[in-house]
């Protein structure tokens, strides 16, 4: 089963995004977050997609609101 390692691998690819956006490395940081949201989408389906998307959020610097007043990504 890849769910645990997946999603450790998620994880770690917004951190990293995180980390790259507070070096002001924008382009890079959303590569990171696009990483991410494949392997979600790929290995997790629905069940990570959520947490997925809270994540995306976190680490865009919005809220949860944001994604659910349609920004478009």
């Amino acid at each position: 089963d890849p769910t645990p390692t997946a999603s450790a691998l998620v994880n770690a690819l917004f951190m990293h995004a995180d980390v790259l956006r507070s070096l002001k490395q924008f382009n890079e940081a959303e590569q990171k977050r696009s990483q991410a949201m494949d392997l979600s989408n790929k290995y997790l389906g629905t069940a990570g997609s959520p947490d997925c998307q809270h994540n995306l959020c976190k680490s865009r610097g919005l809220g949860i609101v944001d994604l659910h007043e349609g920004i478009n990504w």
